[in-house]
C-alpha cells in the first residue's frame, strides 16, 4: 500500500443523501490501493451508507468523491454498472440466488458483467472456487451449504471480475466465532496474495484487532455520520451544562461604552483595550463630549491599541453621528448600529446581543475559527458562518452562544497550536475526528 498513490477511496467534506434525507454530513475518508479499512460503529449508526455512497447508490450533494477513477459529483447513470464491476460486495446475510446452484451464481455474475467465453468463464469459475477452498461445492445448492460455506461462495463471487477493492458489510454477524474467523482470515489472505482493498463495516472492535488495518471509528470522535442537529446538540448542551455563564471581557459600563470598547478591540486584544479605555471613557465620558474631540487627543489616548490613526477617526466620526442623528444614543437596531462609521455586522452585532439580547451570533476572527473547526459551519466568510449559527442555534442562546464559541477559540482552540487534548468537545468536532 502506497499513501501517495491516487486512492482508490477519496471523500472531502462531501453530504450523501440516501432517498430524500441526508444521511452523511462532511464525509472525509480516503482508501488507498492494498489497505484494510475497518468502518466500525454502533448498530444503526449508518455505516453502510457509506458503502450505499461507495456504490453510487446514495447521492453526493455536497464536497468532493471518487471511487476508482470516477468522479461521483459527475458519474453518468450509464457509468454506475462499470463502476461496481470494479468493486465487489460481501454481505451480511450471503445475498445467494437460492434456486441456483453455486456454479450457477458465479456464472450469472460472470455473463451479466459481459464474459462471453466458456472456457475463460469456467476457468474463472475454477479459479475463484480453488482461492476461498470451495472445488467441491460447485453443484451444490446454496441451502446444502452451511453459514460460512455460503460465505465463502459470496466472497468467491466477490473477486470473480479481479476487483480492486472489496466492500464487506458485516461479512461475520451471521456466523459462530470459530467460522467467523475463518472468513476473516479469507479476507486477509485475499488482501495480502491479490493486494486487493478491503473495507469492511463492523460494529466488533475486537476484529480491528486482531487483524490490524486503518479503522475509522468516528461515533466517539466527531463522527463522520452524526447530523448536524446531532453536532450542534452535542456541544451547545455541554457549555449549557458547564459554562452557564459566560461574558464579554470588555469593561464597560453603558453601551456607549461598550461600542467604544469594541470598535478598539477589532485586532486587538481585549486585554489591551481594557488597559486603554479608563482615560478615554474618564476624558470623554458620553459621546456628545467624543464628538467634539481632537484626533490628536484620542490619538494620544488609543496609540497602544491597534490601528489608532483609523481608530480615532471612527470614534470621533461615531460620536458625531450619534449626536447628529440618534440624539447622542446608541441605536438599538443592528442596521441602524452599521450606519456609523467604524461599525460592521461584528461590531453591531456584539452590542446588540450584549446591550439588548438580541438574538444574533457575532463572528469575529475566534468565532470564525472554532465554528469551522468543530464543524458547525463550512461557511468561507463570516457572514456565511454567522447565518450558519444562526440557523442551527435556539434564539434564546445565541447571544452566549457567541461568547461560547470566542472564549473557547481564545483559550482552548487557538490559531496555531489547538489544546485538543484539554478540550470537552471532541466527541462532537469535526476536525479533531478526521485527524483521528
Amino acid at each position: 500500500m502506497e499513501e501517495n498513490s491516487t486512492p482508490l477511496i477519496s471523500f472531502s467534506d462531501a453530504d450523501i443523501r440516501g432517498g430524500d434525507v441526508t444521511v452523511i454530513y462532511g464525509l472525509d475518508m480516503q482508501v488507498y490501493p492494498g489497505q484494510i479499512v475497518y468502518i466500525v460503529g454502533k448498530v444503526g449508526s449508518g455505516k453502510t451508507s457509506i458503502f450505499r455512497a461507495i456504490t453510487a447508490e446514495h447521492k453526493l450533494l455536497k464536497g468532493a468523491g471518487q471511487v476508482c477513477g470516477y468522479d461521483l459529483t459527475k458519474i453518468r447513470a450509464k457509468d454506475i454498472p462499470y463502476l461496481r464491476r470494479k468493486i465487489g460486495v460481501v454481505f451480511q446475510d450471503f445475498q445467494l440466488l437460492m434456486d441456483r446452484s453455486v456454479e450457477e451464481n458465479l456464472l450469472f455474475v460472470l455473463k451479466a458483467t459481459g464474459w462471453k467465453d466458456a472456457s475463460a468463464i469456467r476457468k474463472r469459475i475454477d479459479e475463484v472456487l480453488e482461492a476461498v477452498g470451495m472445488t467441491t461445492k460447485a453443484h451444490k445448492m446454496p441451502h446444502q451449504l452451511s453459514g460460512g460455506e455460503q460465505q465463502r461462495i459470496a466472497i468467491a463471487r466477490a473477486i470473480l471480475n479481479n476487483p480492486a477493492l472489496i466492500l464487506a458489510d458485516e461479512p461475520t454477524g451471521n456466523l459462530d466465532e470459530e467460522t467467523a474467523e475463518g472468513i476473516l482470515q479469507l479476507l486477509q489472505q485475499i488482501n495480502r496474495e491479490q493486494g486487493t482493498a478491503i473495507v469492511m463495516v463492523t460494529h466488533n472492535r475486537s476484529i480491528c484487532q486482531r487483524y490490524p488495518g486503518r479503522v475509522f471509528e468516528r461515533i466517539l470522535q466527531g463522527d463522520f455520520m452524526m447530523t448536524l442537529k446531532q453536532r450542534y446538540d452535542g456541544i451547545l448542551g455541554y457549555f449549557r451544562d458547564n459554562v452557564p455563564i459566560a461574558e464579554s471581557e470588555l469593561h464597560f459600563d453603558s453601551p456607549y461604552q461598550l461600542l467604544v470598547a469594541v470598535m478598539l478591540s477589532a485586532q486587538c486584544t481585549d486585554k489591551r483595550v481594557n488597559m486603554t479605555t479608563p482615560a478615554l471613557f474618564s476624558a470623554y465620558p458620553t459621546p456628545e463630549a467624543l464628538a467634539a474631540a481632537s484626533f490628536e487627543d484620542v490619538f494620544e489616548l488609543i496609540r497602544s491599541i491597534s490601528y489608532p490613526n483609523s481608530k480615532a477617526k471612527h470614534l470621533i466620526g461615531m460620536a458625531q453621528k450619534l449626536m447628529a442623528e440618534f440624539g447622542g444614543q446608541v441605536p438599538t437596531d443592528i442596521d441602524a448600529l452599521m450606519t456609523l462609521p467604524g461599525v460592521g455586522r461584528k461590531t453591531a452585532n456584539v452590542v446588540a446581543s450584549i446591550t439588548w439580547g438580541e438574538p444574533v451570533i457575532a463572528v469575529d476572527t475566534h468565532v470564525f475559527r472554532v465554528a469551522r473547526r468543530l464543524g458547525l459551519s463550512r461557511g468561507t466568510t463570516p457572514r456565511a458562518v454567522e447565518l450558519d449559527l444562526e440557523r442551527h442555534t435556539p434564539a434564546e442562546l445565541r447571544p452566549i452562544a457567541h461568547h461560547w464559541l470566542i472564549l473557547h477559540g481564545r483559550y482552548v482552540c487557538t490559531a496555531l497550536k489547538p489544546h485538543c487534548s484539554d478540550c470537552p468537545l471532541t466527541a462532537w468536532c469535526k476536525e479533531y475526528g478526521n485527524r483521528q
